[in-house]
């Protein structure tokens, strides 16, 4: 970087344009768009003609990367300051250029308090530093002997002044760039090697009969690093930190020969006297092997293990995208069952709306006695509350269940009932029954209830009730403990907030847990909005937000196009606030009747209203929604609200619905999309957009919310969950079996399939053949068993077709997360 100063610099610019294969003058654009504080979801959906339409996910990469390099400018400045008279022009070159933390702290190195510094520096503190330039132009200028110094410790000998110059010309010879380039390119072709072996400790323990088992195969271990797997550099530093293995880099032998030659021909003078040349060989491998040597595998120990990390929460994120994009089960009644054996199932029936109905616990799995009341309980729950579905949590006990229940779907004891079960995962289920927001949420319900609640409701909206769950308890993924918690907490955090934002929210049934990973609000704006929505009722028009404490003009900016306003209740001033059941099932306002947010009885909150605000781009152009009653503010219901349209672009959307011929109220039915496609038929969209005075990408944003029904869920055309009526035991399978599943987990080694046979098979990618690399999380697949391992109740699959997958074109074309998904 070329200034401390500076946070967003060509060379940063230029810097994360290359890693992420973007235009260096898009990638200004986005620094600028995050300098201003503008969330991720708002670029990606509202900034589409700055940025060229990039996805979430590259977005999120430039975001995480100049936060990256900015914290690395900051602790540059601050060790040039500590540094101080000692920072020359060359060490402060090497800070502003720093890439990585450790370039930084291998600088710093030398000068921390406590440090002698390098050998290097203790030399030229000596007075050898002149001398040994002198050498380096001409090799016959210095004689040895007239650096001698008898009573100067250090100099006080020939051998001592020949060691300290030996070392400021290994220090010349390491540090010069053409050096450094020069064995990269070397390993560029024949990569280092990583080995590992059993460490003493550990091989001590492996004599005396015992030892840990999980890292065998890394025993002798021994893989070019341009082939090695991040799963492997993971688990060979877990090995490692565990003092179960020795790791070490090495650079092969030919490789080592022919760089040592070089370095001879660069740096050693052809007619330099004899102890000269001598120290010059000296110097070329005191600098190879005692600074170049370490410097290249210790670096490229670190890349691995960051390239390793990356992959890890790439991977990661790519599975929670899947998970919680998974389609709701609307307008369905569940039973949710947490299996258990000692302490019982536990049953909760839910609502077509996720309302606790009944809870119960059976004994289904013991005596013959507790069995039948099991039996006879869950299908009288299941008929009395006419549920659709069993949804049975994946954890221990989830065979003896999924065999219970199929087995009264076989009698057909649910008769006229036609059920289904689905397995759900259960991960997180646990820490969520124990939280204080389960607690505040189920007061009523014991937390070994909580859990059952919690599954059903993972069938019914997978999004709502997942995002309650810190998302490194889910169950997808690999190695999560092995990656930095900052990195894979911040990556987690984005993808959820991408989520939520691009799904979007009522305004008025949103719960904190929601509302908090809308982008531009955290945990204490949703709370505000709860409150107002409490002491005021339901809110009637988007603009409202900004009468909310704490949400400002630059927070309802970010956040406005991602709440919707579904329902908005027409009621007067005189008349009671809405309560939020109401709310429900009151149908939509045409926009044009007058409502008020405010009781007769109630003061006006003092706000300025007579000034224009700067930069509320959403009153600019617009008819206001608001009029004054007897001195209180009173605001319409705008359909407009109902969409995903931001409020800027309301005027177009006006403007579009006039040209059109589309009433406020028309919006989201068949007829404006039929009105639209009409129009465009004989039109081009840029004709359109030029007339409108608006880009391409916000106008198709514009005519998506006017013909998609209000609605609309993005998750509608991704994979459905897999619902069954039978099962399958794993000691039918054989070698050939066929069978049909869903890919549960992904890992850069394979897939996890479910095929219901009571454990998860492995596709290694060895067996995916020409499906590698294009299978994720959720997928539908046919497999073929190649091997059963009864004992270890281990299934290897072959991956035989993609029956149906998650479509990475259907989020492309709602908001481009193609790179997360594909």
């Amino acid at each position: 970087m070329a200034s401390f100063g500076v946070k967003r610099s060509p060379t940063a610019a230029s810097v994360i344009a290359e890693n992420q294969d973007v235009d260096v003058s898009v990638v200004c654009t986005v620094l600028k768009l995050l300098d201003k504080d503008n969330t991720v979801p708002f670029i990606a959906r509202y900034r589409k003609e700055q940025t060229g339409g990039l996805d979430p996910t590259v977005l999120r990469n430039i975001q995480t990367q100049y936060e990256q390099l900015k914290s690395i400018q900051d602790r540059a400045a601050s060790v040039a300051k500590k540094i101080g008279e000692k920072l020359t022009p060359e060490i402060k070159n090497c800070l502003n250029n720093a890439l990585t933390m450790e370039e930084v702290e291998e600088v710093y190195a030398p000068f921390k308090k406590g440090s002698k510094g390098s050998h290097a520096d203790r030399a030229r503190q000596l007075g050898l530093g002149q001398p040994a330039e002198c050498l380096l132009k001409d090799p016959k200028s210095v004689q040895l002997e007239t650096l001698v110094k008898p009573k100067t410790e250090g100099v006080k000998n020939i051998k001592q002044v020949s060691l300290g110059i030996q070392h400021i010309l290994a220090d010349v010879i390491a540090k010069n760039s053409d050096t450094m380039s020069s064995i990269k390119k070397m390993l560029k072709k024949q990569p280092l090697q990583l080995e590992s072996s059993l460490s003493r400790s550990a091989a001590k323990e492996k004599k005396e009969g015992g030892g840990d088992k999980r890292y065998e195969q890394y025993h002798g271990f021994k893989l070019s690093v341009s082939s090695v797997r991040a799963h492997q550099v993971l688990a060979l530093n877990r090995g490692e930190q565990n003092k179960v293995l020795t790791v070490k880099l090495t650079i092969p032998k030919n490789v080592e020969k022919q760089f040592l030659v070089r370095l001879r021909k660069t740096w050693v003078p052809c007619d330099a006297p004899g102890n000269i040349k001598k120290l010059f060989n000296a110097a070329v491998d005191d600098a190879y092997n005692r600074l170049i040597k370490p410097k290249v595998t210790r670096q490229s120990r670190t890349s691995l293990t960051k390239q390793a990390e990356k992959e890890s929460v790439d991977l990661f994120m790519m599975n929670l995208y899947r998970l919680l994009l998974t389609p709701p089960v609307r307008g369905m009644s569940v039973l949710g069952l947490d299996p258990g054996f000692s302490h019982g199932c536990k049953l909760a029936v839910l609502s077509t709306t996720g309302e606790v109905l009944e809870t119960r616990v059976i004994f289904p799995f013991g005596k013959k006695a507790k069995t039948e009341q099991a039996k006879s309980t869950v299908v009288d729950l299941v008929k009395k509350y006419r549920c659709d579905y069993v949804a049975i949590g994946n954890g221990v006990g989830c065979r003896d269940a999924e065999t219970f229940i199929s087995e009264l779907i076989k009698q057909r004891a649910f008769a006229p009932q036609d059920i289904a079960y689905c397995i759900v995962s259960e991960d997180g289920a646990s820490v969520y029954s124990a939280s204080p927001e389960a607690a505040a949420e189920l007061p009523s319900l014991e937390a070994s209830l909580r859990g059952a609640v919690s599954i059903g409701r993972r069938l019914q909206d997978p999004l709502v009730e997942l995002v309650k769950i810190d998302p490194k308890h889910l169950g997808i993924g690999m190695y999560q403990h092995d990656i930095p918690e900052t990195l894979l907490r911040g990556a987690l955090d984005g993808v959820v907030e991408d989520c939520v934002s691009f799904v979007g929210v009522d305004l008025n049934m949103a719960g904190i847990s929601m509302l908090r990973r809308i982008a531009g609000l955290n945990e204490k704006k949703a709370k505000a909005i709860l409150a107002w929505r409490e002491e005021h009722g339901a809110f009637i028009n988007r603009d409202q937000l900004k009468e909310v404490k704490g949400i400002g003009l630059k927070s309802y900016e970010q956040c406005v196009g991602f709440v919707r306003i579904i329902n908005a209740l027409r009621f007067h001033s005189n008349t009671s606030k809405p309560s939020i059941s109401a709310l429900s099932s009151t149908s939509v306002d045409s926009g044009h009747e007058i409502v008020t947010v405010l009781d007769s009885d109630e003061e006006e909150k003092p706000t300025v209203r007579g000034k224009k605000r700067k930069g509320d781009g959403a009153e600019e152009g617009v008819k206001k929604k608001k009029k004054m009653r007897n001195g209180k503010q009173e605001f319409c219901a705008n359909p407009l609200d109902m969409t995903w349209i931001h409020p800027e672009s309301y005027p177009v959307a006006e403007s579009l619905m006039q040209l059109l011929g589309i009433l406020p109220e028309q919006i989201g039915q068949p007829m404006v999309k039929n009105a639209i496609d009409n129009f465009l038929q004989s039109r081009k969209i840029e004709e359109l957009a030029g007339r409108l005075n608006v880009g391409v990408p916000t106008l198709h944003n514009i005519i998506d919310g006017l013909r998609q029904p209000t609605d609309h869920d993005i998750r509608v055309n991704f994979q459905k969950p897999l619902f069954k009526r039978n099962v399958t035991s794993l000691s039918d399978l054989h070698p050939g079996t066929q069978l049909s599943g869903r890919i549960t987990n992904m890992t850069s080694f394979g897939a996890f399939v479910d095929c219901g046979v009571g454990r998860d098979g492995l596709i290694h990618n060895s067996n995916m053949g020409q499906f590698k690399g294009k299978v994720g999380l959720g997928d539908l697949v046919e497999v073929t068993v190649k091997a059963v391992d009864l004992v270890k109740q281990h299934i290897q699959l072959i991956l035989t077709q993609i029956s149906s997958r998650f479509d990475p074109q259907l989020l492309v074309a709602v908001e481009g997360l193609s790179k997360a998904s594909a």
